[in-house]
């Protein structure tokens, strides 16, 4: 279920929060009534739980002046990547036309609507503990991180995917033998048990979705009894001269 964590900047609870995806995910997602959970060594950015090479620097001073060890935390938090899952959302007030482009193989797109009070909600039938958090934006070549929690360390990315305006559900096994030296519990990530009609609020249709994808949608939203109607993007709409 859903905890709260000391070192992460929630949401307000009414924030809009969007997920992009094929509607391809989304029928597996309800068939399977499980939201997907990546494993963060997959996510594509080979910055995931690293730190900016000014906290390296210090690290470096701190152990010639203390001789402390402190550098042994990049080899702890590089140990974290293979156990650390993470449910990546967008929040915004509006849907994104950056996000449609950036997150949809196909025309035939999809987006989750929901609120972040839904989106802690939803976790109430998983044991796991979920923490759910803002990401903060920094300069890594000139800006120290913040470290002390392998947790919160997936919640810094570089300035330059600030348009991402990322919220992230996260979770980390625990393995017993250490992170070091257990195997990961999945190759590329996990399904964690959602209640899916209380996290989906709305379900967008992409500008490009042909009408026979409304059609499947609804179609698809109908049998698993999810009493909601699908939204056409309003990027969709013809303008007016």
């Amino acid at each position: 279920m859903y905890k709260e964590h000391a070192k992460f900047k929630a949401p307000s609870p009414a924030a809009v929060l969007w997920r992009y995806m094929d509607l391809s995910k989304l029928i597996a997602m309800i068939h399977g009534g499980c939201l997907f959970f990546a494993r963060a060594d997959r996510l594509g950015d080979p910055w995931e739980g690293a730190t900016s090479p000014v906290n390296v620097t210090f690290r470096q001073v701190l152990d010639l002046q203390t001789g402390a060890g402190y550098q042994q935390l990049g080899d702890l938090h590089k140990s974290t990547l293979r156990h650390t899952y993470i449910s990546c959302w967008h929040e915004s007030p509006h849907e994104s036309a950056a996000m449609w482009k950036l997150y949809l193989s196909s025309a035939e797109g999809i987006a989750i609507q929901t609120t972040f009070e839904r989106l802690r909600e939803s976790f109430s039938k998983t044991d796991r503990d979920i923490f759910i958090g803002k990401v903060d934006y920094y300069d890594p070549m000139l800006e120290m991180w913040p470290e002390g929690n392998i947790l919160r360390q997936y919640l810094y990315k570089r300035k330059s995917f600030e348009h991402e305006r990322e919220v992230r559900a996260i979770f980390q096994d625990q393995p017993e033998l250490g992170f070091e030296r257990a195997e990961p519990a999945a190759e590329y990530g996990l399904n964690i048990t959602v209640d899916i009609d209380t996290l989906i609020e709305r379900v967008y249709l992409a500008p490009t979705s042909p009408a026979w994808i409304a059609r499947v949608t609804q179609a698809v939203l109908d049998k698993f009894g999810l009493n909601r109607t699908t939204v056409q993007s309003s990027l969709s709409a013809d303008p007016a001269f």
